[in-house]
């Protein structure tokens, strides 16, 4: 999602041209509104065609990948707010009253608003995904897939407005080696067999530390991130930190800096001798990474199996009382990936998923990271 045609990063627009024409992976954008003066096609129709090999005989033709990246604009904020009433009133929802913490159709909340456009398109891409007569002259036959059901793809949800994406070969080696069911490893002691619903990139930003003298990188997204088994780590919190059912207090406090050397030491597949607790490795040898299980994430960047991302009883836009656990004392909501994940977590367990006993099995990859910002 973005605002508009001009919101999204160059960084952003790159890993996207990149991911379609060398990957032939499919995206949808979802504008807020449009922008005259920069329209994204053009500049998609500009990149795709700069990322074509020269032509030896001269030749030029428009790329077929052009196609692979997907822009709509959003309906107005009085459609998508009649949306999730509808859902709610249809659903038997116990929400009968605007006016209290974690509703999604408050109409003039931040996090409420996004809890609907993010529905929306998600909406939006189950009916891409689903209707086969959708993009029937693609040649990948991308849309031929059960993805309703299938175990072995993946859906991307990012942020556009990054300044730092992983390359689409992480992407694709860490849905790989983490997600997809059917690419299992011979040696079922080996720790790359566990398989999870959702990966999460290592969302990190950049600031200047008087302490370290210099710049530093920390992690960002505490709002959607709950480690295992509940410690919320967010600072604009309404309840005390503690509180929560089976929350470890230290880690709750954990500041940015430290949270991301915990990531870090905890996703170290093999125990080094490293001479100091960070991300250097004095040893001179590259240190390899495992995902980190955690109860939520998002950093910027998440890859989900497709049949978990499109489960039908779990919605951005919904409500359940137990995520008032979470609220932002300053939105008075909880992050719409908490909601969406903690739901996936309900759901689950009820089915008897999960190898992990959390019904939502969801992990951190600690080097596959993205930058929120690098001015601070």
């Amino acid at each position: 999602m973005a605002f508009s045609d001009n919101t999204i990063s160059d960084f952003a627009l790159s890993f996207l041209i990149d991911a379609a024409c060398s990957h032939n992976m499919h995206s949808h954008i979802l504008l807020a509104k449009r922008d005259d003066n920069t329209p994204l096609d053009k500049k998609i129709e500009v990149l795709a065609a700069h990322s074509q090999p020269l032509p030896a005989d001269g030749k030029q033709v428009r790329p077929a990948c052009r196609k692979f990246i997907h822009v709509e604009v959003a309906p107005s904020e009085d459609y998508l707010l009649n949306m999730t009433k509808s859902y709610h009133q249809n659903s038997n929802s116990m929400l009968t009253k605007e006016d209290i913490p974690n509703n999604p159709w408050n109409e003039n909340n931040r996090i409420a608003r996004i809890k609907r456009s993010r529905e929306y398109q998600r909406q939006l891409v189950i009916q891409m995904l689903t209707n086969n007569d959708n993009h029937s002259n693609n040649d990948d036959n991308w849309n031929n897939l059960d993805w309703a059901t299938s175990q072995d793809a993946v859906v991307g949800v990012l942020d556009l407005d990054l300044f730092n994406y992983p390359s689409p070969m992480e992407l694709i080696d860490s849905a790989r080696n983490y997600i997809m069911m059917s690419n299992n490893n011979d040696d079922s002691s080996n720790a790359i067999d566990k398989k999870y619903h959702a990966i999460c990139s290592n969302g990190l930003f950049v600031m200047n530390s008087r302490s370290y003298n210099g710049y530093r990188r920390r992690y960002y997204d505490t709002f959607s991130t709950i480690l295992l088994p509940n410690s919320w780590l967010h600072v604009d919190r309404e309840k005390v930190r503690g509180s929560l059912e089976g929350e470890h207090v230290a880690m709750a406090k954990m500041n940015q800096d430290k949270t991301l050397q915990w990531i870090l030491k905890e996703g170290r597949r093999h125990p080094l001798s490293l001479a100091s607790d960070n991300n250097n490795n004095n040893n001179g040898e590259e240190v390899q990474y495992q995902p980190v299980p955690v109860r939520s994430c998002f950093n910027g960047l998440t890859l989900y199996r497709a049949d978990v991302w499109l489960e039908p009883k779990c919605r951005y836009d919904s409500y359940h009382k137990d995520d008032d656990a979470y609220l932002s004392k300053r939105y008075q909501h909880a992050c719409e990936h908490i909601v969406f994940h903690e739901c996936l977590r309900r759901v689950l367990l009820e089915k008897g998923g999960g190898g992990g006993g959390e019904g939502f099995d969801i992990a951190v990859q600690p080097d596959m990271t993205t930058l929120w910002h690098h001015l601070s």
